[in-house]
């Protein structure tokens, strides 16, 4: 089952005796077991029913004995395996035992990274609809994520243009998008509509608009300036591959933009159908004269490359990667070459 519609579910119908929740999204996995809590636990109070191991070399007997000892509360206890890998790796055969014989008195909770599908445990948690996949969403499910967590969590309406500019500016990160649904929903007084120019000013330093930035110096040749823009976004993410993928999806509207619109499709049609917000369309228009047709083939080459480079094929750092990218972006028209070609 995915987080997503676990979360979205209105409760649990048939408890189980296991649970995992397995994935790199940390805060899909806090809210699943905070949800997995309050239906579990109910009003009891947490330093009486609920108990926490986090070492893979726990010995197995004290969790089950944990599992088995009613709380003073009177109710179930829950047990949770935090990092549970290298635990489920030692113990795999008798946390499987636990369908077998479920405990008496608890529920176990496993957090793990991954949880291999073609196990026993994977196909038992399965069966009892208790494997709860916490996996990175993709970046085009995330803007309707976010509108559905907006009116559950804060009971306001986000139009789907503004969603899709706050997963654009924050990025696919979920803990980060809802604290920037928390501040918004608290900023913002509810008779105001969330519309993308309300919430444009609040959200930190876009990404959306430094991404645009860098693109319009590399588009004028103005090396430094896209430079010191770059070092500006990697200096507040530190993860050089998430900016290479916002380069790259920002491109890839650039470059659909080009293409309807030689497709004779009019302007403001080519520009809703590409997803190129309105505060960014005249840059966008300017951009595309300024690099020209044969410029854009050649920079999505060198997108191309550089994404090769990054699983793997250069053996330069991926900060060192990307700063040689946008050298190579901002070089005049008959500079910016396809990868092997001589000058």
């Amino acid at each position: 089952m995915l987080a997503f519609d676990f979360l979205e579910q209105s409760g649990i119908d048939t408890l189980t005796a296991i649970y995992a929740v397995a994935g790199e999204e940390s805060f899909l996995k806090r809210e699943c077991l905070k949800k997995l809590k309050t239906h579990i636990l109910g009003d009891q109070d947490p330093a009486l029913a609920f108990s926490v191991f986090g070492k893979a070399d726990t010995p197995f007997a004290d969790v089950r004995d944990e599992l088995d000892t009613p709380p003073f509360s009177g109710g179930k206890r829950l047990v949770f395996l935090e990092d549970a890998d290298d635990f489920i790796s030692l113990h795999r055969a008798m946390v499987e035992g636990l369908f077998a014989k479920p405990p008496t008195a608890g529920v176990l909770i496993i957090s793990a990274k991954t949880i291999a599908a073609n196990t026993n445990l994977a196909k038992l948690l399965k069966k009892k609809d208790a494997l709860i996949d916490c996996k990175a969403p993709k970046p085009d499910i995330v803007p309707g994520w976010c509108v559905r967590w907006m009116k559950s969590q804060y009971g306001r309406v986000l139009p789907m243009d503004s969603a899709s500019y706050l997963s654009e500016s924050v990025g696919a990160e979920l803990g980060l998008l809802n604290q920037e649904m928390s501040k918004l929903s608290a900023s913002i007084p509810e008779n105001i509509p969330l519309t993308v120019e309300i919430i444009r000013p609040l959200i930190n330093r876009s990404r959306v608009d430094q991404i645009w930035g860098i693109f319009r110096f590399m588009s004028n040749g103005q090396v430094p300036k896209a430079m010191g823009l770059l070092h500006e976004v990697l200096d507040q993410e530190n993860e050089p591959y998430k900016c290479l993928g916002a380069f790259s999806y920002q491109f890839r509207k650039l470059a659909k933009l080009a293409r309807l619109l030689t497709g004779g499709i009019p302007q403001d049609q080519a520009m809703q159908a590409a997803g190129i917000m309105p505060f960014v369309r005249n840059e966008a228009m300017g951009q595309l004269k300024s690099m020209g047709a044969q410029r854009l083939r050649k920079i999505l080459t060198c997108f191309i490359e550089a994404d090769r480079n990054f699983k793997g094929g250069s053996c330069l750092s991926e900060r060192t990667q990307l700063e040689r990218l946008i050298l190579k972006l901002a070089s005049p028209t008959s500079q910016v070459q396809a990868p092997g070609s001589r000058r």
